[in-house]
């Protein structure tokens, strides 16, 4: 560890999973700006993509104070795709319903609990796994995901809501296949001044504005045309 890691760790006394999360959180930030506008990824929003990894990450947990990756992506996204089930099923019910908004929400929360409760008893009867000892922060990220998914099921519709669901899913579990990494942990708790360098990424794709990588896939006829429209113009 470096000195500021020492420092807040040895003499603060905060604990070192609480000193991973704060040092990780920036650096999950920069990658889906970048997958985002270097990339062109289309996927949901920032908070979304953090709130999954932090699921899986927080589902990783093991009493041995291990983690446990296989079993967090298990249970993960067994429980994050019958939320989207669930979602899908509770906007066709809800659908016609005319009344205030925050009522309509609470509505739509109980169905959202009612749906979570059985995804958890499915999987501990699929897993063999009890889940008494979940987090409960863990379980309201879920209802706030379900959140989400049920804005762009209602805005955008159910295909434009899978595939959107699909990117974020897969990218956040490369996300916390890379926190949970334990030479990565060690890394950046050793090299704090990573932070500055990701301070100073973000300013470099903030200010970006040319094209997109899957862009110059999607437009590469219309790309390969203009250059030779632009050949044939040059003087021989």
């Amino acid at each position: 560890m470096d000195i500021v890691t020492s420092y807040l760790i040895e003499v603060t006394k905060l604990p070192q999973s609480t000193v991973i999360f704060l040092y990780t959180l920036p650096i999950l930030a920069t990658l889906i700006g970048i997958s985002r506008y270097i990339i062109g990824l289309r996927t949901f929003n920032l908070y979304p993509h953090l709130i999954l990894t932090y699921i899986f990450f927080q589902l990783s947990f093991t009493n041995t104070n291990t983690y446990n990756v296989v079993g967090a992506l298990k249970y993960g996204i067994f429980i994050v795709l019958f939320t989207l089930i669930a979602i899908i099923l509770i906007k066709s019910a809800t659908n016609r319903i005319n009344m205030h908004f925050i009522p309509k929400k609470a509505i739509t929360i109980i169905f959202i609990c009612v749906f979570l409760l059985i995804s958890l008893v499915l999987a501990g009867a699929l897993y063999k796994t009890a889940f008494v000892n979940i987090d409960s922060i863990v379980l309201l990220l879920v209802v706030i995901i379900a959140e989400e998914f049920l804005s762009i099921y209602t805005k955008k519709g159910i295909e434009t809501l899978l595939r959107v669901t699909f990117g974020t899913l897969t990218i956040s579990i490369l996300m916390f296949l890379l926190i949970s990494w334990p030479e990565f942990q060690t890394f950046i708790l050793s090299n704090s001044w990573v932070l500055v360098v990701v301070l100073v990424i973000n300013y470099i794709v903030g200010k970006y504005m040319g094209l997109r990588i899957t862009e110059y896939f999607r437009f590469k006829s219309l790309l390969s045309d203009d250059q030779l429209e632009n050949g044939s113009t040059k003087p021989e």
